[in-house]
């Protein structure tokens, strides 16, 4: 029997003293009184019957067995009770008591004692350790941040006393990656203060109207006037009609003269990216969700942001440019983002816009829609091509339907 009791409820004794007497640490308890174990308790039974297999483990609703067995069980549950509060010296994270029947051969009770205390391991370690929290308090903040700048040494740098909190991805060093999981990890309001060795920042949403989602197109806020050289990555997250796209990584090129970025092998580094970046190449699908990162070294990275295309407009997607018009002139969008909804608003966006005078228009990426080269590379330029491409649309031909667009996973 290997019984994980979830319930110590210590019952009388036959004879005098019914109780633990009044001198002991337990005297002043009320009987019957219930106390609760604290064990991760399915995931002991799960990992002992797993490992353990001549034994049955179990554990019941509640436990009414007499003397020292439930007297021990009640003890340590009551200990734990008394001391459940994180900030206590002497915090009781888990607790509770495992009554072993007298047939389990000693070789069988070894080797399940060896599982339940690991597994009880496993369960208290991401509870009583939190990566970046250097003072114990259960917070991650600016004493935390203090003690992380005086711990780092970079990449390969190895470790400073006292500075486990900060190594994050367990490498042996204090470096950006770390850094840059300790702000993802941060408790207070707001953002950390910069840290001066790791200053590339996360991008950020776009303002409007670039914050749009865009059929050929993602643009982002750079957020990285201050950081000086920077170079920044795209992976695919997943793409609705491309799945095999998933997981592709990019790096951004040098910007053009419409602040448009293609996609490239290598990373390129600038401190004078513009404050909003466009991204219009192959690899940009609608119906497809990115992650950009920014990077000041090429290894270490930010946490991603997360950008995406043209949401699905049923029954059809490609060719949805703009929503309904406002009047407005530029550099306001005349038109609402696009909606989800493919009708001759879409026309009528994309026609202003081809107009290029200061009539009501749409911004270029909503409604550049085709290029010429191979994957249909939008080249921030209006012509028929584009206005093919919403009319196929509303004809009800997707944008896998044309021979001439590709996968994300398979562009030059």
């Amino acid at each position: 029997m290997w019984a994980i009791e979830p319930n110590n409820l210590w019952l009388p004794d036959y004879l005098e003293p019914l109780q633990p007497t009044i001198d002991m640490p337990i005297g002043g308890e009320t009987p019957l009184t219930d106390r609760w174990s604290t064990l991760p308790l399915q995931a002991i039974v799960d990992a002992v019957a797993a490992e353990v297999p001549a034994l049955v483990p179990f554990y019941t609703d509640v436990d009414a067995s007499r003397f020292l067995c439930n007297f021990i069980g009640y003890h340590a549950v009551w200990y734990h009770d008394l001391h459940p509060d994180p900030a206590d010296p002497v915090w009781v994270v888990a607790s509770g008591h495992i009554h072993v029947g007298d047939t389990i051969s000693l070789p069988n009770a070894e080797l399940a004692t060896e599982v339940t205390v690991r597994t009880l391991i496993d369960y208290i370690d991401p509870i009583i350790y939190l990566p970046g929290d250097f003072d114990g308090d259960r917070e991650i903040n600016l004493p935390d941040h203090a003690a992380f700048a005086a711990c780092f040494t970079g990449d390969g740098g190895g470790m400073l006393p006292d500075c486990d909190a900060g190594d994050f991805d367990d490498d042996g060093d204090v470096d950006c990656t770390d850094w840059y999981a300790f702000v993802l990890a941060w408790t207070d309001p707001g953002d950390p203060p910069p840290l001066a060795q790791c200053p590339a920042q996360r991008p950020a949403t776009a303002p409007y109207p670039h914050d749009a989602r865009k059929n050929r197109y993602i643009s982002f806020d750079t957020n990285n006037a201050e950081s000086g050289p920077v170079a920044f990555r795209i992976d695919v997250k997943e793409c609705r009609d491309f799945p095999e796209a998933a997981g592709i990584s990019m790096w951004l090129g040098q910007p053009d003269g419409n602040d448009v970025s293609r996609v490239v092998d290598a990373a390129y580094f600038t401190d004078t990216w513009p404050a909003v970046l466009h991204v219009g190449d192959c690899e940009i699908a609608p119906c497809c969700t990115y992650e950009m990162r920014a990077t000041s070294d090429g290894t270490a990275f930010t946490n991603p942001f997360e950008v995406g295309t043209i949401l699905d407009a049923p029954p059809w997607f490609y060719g949805d440019t703009a929503g309904v018009g406002t009047g407005d002139l530029p550099p306001l969008p005349g038109f609402t983002p696009p909606n989800q909804i493919l009708n001759v608003n879409d026309v009528t966006a994309y026609l202003l816009t081809a107009k290029g005078d200061d009539t009501p228009s749409a911004h270029v990426t909503w409604v550049d829609l085709h290029g010429l080269e191979p994957g249909c590379v939008p080249n921030y330029i209006l012509n028929v091509a584009d206005l093919q491409r919403i009319l196929f649309g509303l004809e009800g031909q997707l944008y896998t339907d044309s021979t001439d667009q590709i996968s994300p996973a398979d562009c030059p």
